[in-house]
């Protein structure tokens, strides 16, 4: 499967195992990658043999996590790809098992997986091309003697993978899980296969060739229908027909495996006719019961979609609404105020010689009239806006008295415009004296035009 161009990817226990060799396949795609695991020499090396850049955290710390992210998407320059591939193993009897082995690879292998999920989530929605990749085990599929833990954890990775693609989806984020089967050439693989040649009574050869028996031919036909469910995503995006695509690959890759597990037993135990019927029936209730959670995964994400046609369209009317207020409301003030619109909000002026006498801030009576019918202009505006009154004067005083004067006005109007029905808690008030003059204070026009009150409306968020 061809890998988009200017990837940019972190992936973690990316310096050893299958997190690296996902890194060097990356790299080799030309994508920029950022290598998440335990700070040392081997992920410092790792990164300089890859060209790529190293992320030192630990996955179980989240504080470490995000700072790993933050370091990454700096690095990169975003981030629109994550392979979640850290994780550790313990091989012990129910019996020897610790707290502290549970407790360790639990944290690594599911808590680490969810803290960078988590870390990750904003930057893969904003890439518009989100991809997210866990790799699980077969054990995420059925229980295996002597890894409890393992398990478990491998179970609850598969779980939350199919958490995040649904909620992940409306925003083309795609979340995917693999579950290999085996791989004897990283630590953790030789690890496994070390046990099963001590608990087997069997050879290392005799032990791969037992879980190496999938058909190429078979997974070729799996990958070519996800190759095509692929495309569909990328071109169509997440339709029903992309869905049914995705659907068919799923199908063709658990037959692929139905064969091969098929092949294992036949080669074991030839295959009694019994036990074939009996892993058939596993394998088709297998399938009813993914289908049904696929049905179900559709069906959520179709509410989804339908919840969010809805608040979009609750959304369009209420800007509608809070348009013809301000156009109503823009008209009624220009009857008698100065009235213009700039980026701090609509701005309403009036001039102080009409609503003080000089040098007081008790408003006049016919300064009084005035502020009605601004009162009733502005309460027609969208309830959500806030307004700012400021008071202004020229330079003829002192500083600290033009200051004092500017906010006693300021708050008359504000006091006074409460009074006539606007919420207290969207009226605040603040003199400026004169530091803020639209005019020529040394001729007498121009410090009258100093002398005002201005009421700045501000638009609600939602109204913008």
């Amino acid at each position: 499967m061809a890998i988009a161009e200017g990837r940019r990817a972190l992936v973690t226990g990316g310096a050893a195992g299958f997190g690296r060799a996902v890194a060097e396949r990356l790299r080799a795609a030309g994508a920029g990658v950022a290598l998440l695991d335990l700070a040392g020499e081997r992920l410092d090396a790792a990164a300089a043999e890859l060209g790529a850049h190293a992320c030192p955290a630990d996955v179980r710390d989240g504080a470490s996590v995000r700072d790993a992210v933050d370091a990454a998407t700096r690095a990169l320059g975003g981030l629109d790809t994550v392979v979640h591939s850290a994780g550790v193993i313990h091989i012990k009897p129910l019996e020897d098992v610790t707290e502290a082995d549970w407790d360790l690879t639990l944290d690594v292998n599911l808590r680490g997986a969810f803290l960078v999920s988590q870390a990750v989530a904003p930057a893969l929605r904003a890439s518009g091309r989100g991809r997210m990749v866990a790799i699980a085990s077969d054990a995420g599929k059925r229980g295996f003697a002597w890894i409890q833990a393992y398990t478990a954890s491998k179970f609850g990775l598969v779980g939350l993978v199919e958490s995040l693609a649904v909620e992940l989806a409306p925003d083309g984020v795609t979340v995917n899980c693999v579950c290999p089967v085996g791989c004897p050439t990283t630590s953790m693989g030789q690890e496994v296969l070390d046990w099963k040649v001590r608990t087997a009574g069997k050879t290392p050869d005799e032990i791969v060739a037992s879980t190496a028996r999938t058909n190429p031919r078979d997974m070729d036909t799996a990958k070519k229908q996800l190759d095509t469910a692929e495309t569909s995503f990328r071109e169509n995006g997440d339709t029903q027909g992309t869905r049914d695509q995705a659907y068919l690959a799923l199908r063709k890759t658990e037959y692929a495996e139905v064969i091969a597990r098929t092949r294992n037993t036949d080669a074991a135990t030839g295959a009694t006719v019994d036990a074939m019927h009996a892993d058939e029936k596993k394998t088709v209730a297998g399938t009813a019961a993914a289908l049904a959670r696929s049905k179900s995964e559709i069906a959520s994400q179709d509410n989804a979609l339908a919840t969010q046609k809805v608040a979009l369209k609750d959304e369009k009317s209420r800007r509608e609404e809070a348009e013809k207020r301000a156009a109503q409301a823009m008209a009624d003030l220009a009857k008698f105020a100065s009235v213009k619109q700039e980026a701090r909000g609509m701005v309403i002026t009036l001039s102080g010689s009409v609503l003080f006498t000089s040098a007081k801030s008790d408003l006049l009576p016919a300064a009084q009239l005035k502020l009605n019918d601004v009162a009733n202009a502005l309460i027609k505006e969208d309830p959500l806006s806030k307004i700012v009154v400021e008071g202004h004067t020229d330079s003829q005083g002192g500083v600290p008295y033009n200051q004092d004067l500017s906010q006693r006005r300021a708050q008359a109007v504000r006091d006074y415009l409460v009074s006539r029905g606007i919420a207290g808690d969207r009226v605040t008030s603040q003199g400026f004296g004169s530091s803020r003059s639209i005019a020529d204070n040394t001729s007498a026009e121009g410090r009258a035009n100093n002398r005002r009150v201005e009421i700045v409306v501000q638009p609600s968020t939602t109204a913008q």
